[in-house]
């Protein structure tokens, strides 16, 4: 525990180790301070939303900017897909000696939204959220979580494991960082990219996103299917974890009393019985994944030979020209690649979340003990030690005097030892030696 400084408002300053430079980086670094004052007397709060809201509060403006910069990127990318098949119809519709000059000036805005702004707008969101958001989100959850719970009371601790308590806390904050980035990273974008996909090839032929469409109402209905459960079991797999860590770690910290009484073998099977929950609690959530596996393996057959099925007839027909089945081919390829992955970041969203409820149920208990109102800080200026007429004996027998006859009678009676009366002040600064016989009083 800090004793250097006992004011409630010190701020710890970095260290020279961590003090690092280097632009951009260490700007974007610096952009959020973790330690901004906030209300300390009211517990982190319970429910989940109110939870997230709180705690990205002195970050909200970073998650504003790169939600609107992942929409930006997922618009570009749509729009890519889009140029691939007009530059499909341009090479069939033109000479390699108009190219340039019917198309020039087309296929230079191409690749400036290729080569330049696309690269240019996701570095800026990578640094906002890898330098500017996440070690100060990180930060932010593990100063104030664990300012609330070192004021909790001894009984408080005394009712858990210290490392279930631990284990809780540490893995709240990256999994807090998992689910924001995974919001931003794949729901949100997958979102605006299929949208701005369904508008740019609606208006090329809005018979081309029939297949899309069904693909779209079987994505959501397995999501709709999957994600409560992998909801459930994420809370168990972290629970499980929670209770695996602090076996083991009550096991370390109290080596001494396992050698002393020759109970490694209790500690075997008291690890073994929380190691075979944490075994199955992850089998279920692996069961999981290979089923939803299983499905978009199918749903994504059935959209890729659906888009390209329906377009050739469509194109047979003359209805559809070839740039625009070349675009909607490489969209429902672009799709079928980015599927698995949204998938899996979804599931791994709602599974964070699982973790998050977990660790907020332990972390936004309130203190048990509280101060009374108004009462001032405690603030030592001039320790000291005061003992006035103490008296402590063991046994029955101790502090009663008894004669030579009864001593003769039981001379094997144990008599309590003790001290009585001590008078004893000690100033701060001072160092006291208590020098006796065995059994006098000292401890």
């Amino acid at each position: 525990m800090a004793t250097a400084d006992p004011s409630e408002d010190a701020v710890p300053q970095p260290t020279t180790a961590t003090q690092r430079k280097g632009w951009p980086f260490a700007w974007f670094e610096r952009l959020v301070d973790p330690y901004v004052a906030y209300d300390e007397r009211t517990p982190p709060p319970a429910r989940l939303f109110d939870f997230y809201r709180e705690m990205l509060r002195p970050v909200r403006w970073i998650v504003g900017l790169s939600a609107a910069l992942a929409l930006v990127v997922a618009v570009l990318d749509a729009l890519l897909i889009a140029f691939a098949g007009r530059i499909v119809d341009i090479l069939t519709s033109t000479t390699p000696e108009r190219l340039w000059a019917d198309h020039g000036g087309e296929l230079l805005g191409m690749a400036a939204v290729a080569f330049i702004l696309r690269p240019v707008v996701i570095g800026v969101e990578r640094l906002l959220m890898g330098q500017g958001f996440f070690p100060s989100m990180g930060a932010i959850i593990r100063w104030r979580t664990h300012r609330h719970m070192l004021r909790q009371s001894v009984g408080f601790f005394n009712d858990d494991f210290a490392g279930r308590i631990a284990n809780k806390q540490i893995q709240l904050a990256p999994a807090f960082n998992d689910t924001v980035f995974n919001f931003l990273d794949a729901v949100w974008y997958a979102l605006v990219y299929v949208a701005a996909a369904a508008v740019i090839f609606g208006d090329t032929d809005a018979r081309l996103l029939l297949p899309l469409g069904i693909w779209f109402a079987l994505y959501i209905a397995t999501a709709c299917w999957f994600v409560p459960r992998v909801t459930r079991v994420g809370m168990m797999v972290a629970e499980a974890r929670s209770r695996l860590a602090g076996r083991i770690v009550d096991s370390y910290t109290n080596i001494l009393t396992v050698k002393l009484f020759a109970h490694a073998h209790r500690e075997d099977l008291y690890a073994r019985d929380a190691i075979e929950d944490m075994r199955w609690v992850f089998a279920e959530q692996t069961r999981l994944f290979t089923k939803l596996e299983m499905i978009m393996t199918v749903v994504n057959a059935a959209l890729i030979g659906g888009t390209l099925g329906y377009g050739v007839y469509l194109w047979t027909g003359g209805d559809v020209t070839v740039g625009a089945i070349a675009a909607a081919s490489a969209l429902v390829l672009r799709l079928q690649a980015m599927t698995d992955w949204i998938m899996w970041t979804l599931s791994m969203l709602f599974q964070n979340i699982g973790t998050v409820q977990e660790g907020v149920e332990t972390v936004s208990q309130p203190h048990r003990l509280q101060d009374a109102p108004g009462a001032p800080a405690l603030r030592v200026s001039n320790g000291a030690v005061r003992f006035d007429g103490v008296s402590h004996h063991y046994g029955r027998e101790a502090g009663r005097e008894i004669d030579a006859t009864e001593a003769d009678e039981a001379p094997s009676r144990p008599r309590g030892a003790g001290v009585n009366g001590i008078d004893l002040e000690i100033q701060g600064g001072e160092r006291v030696g208590l020098v006796g016989p065995s059994g006098a009083g000292k401890s």
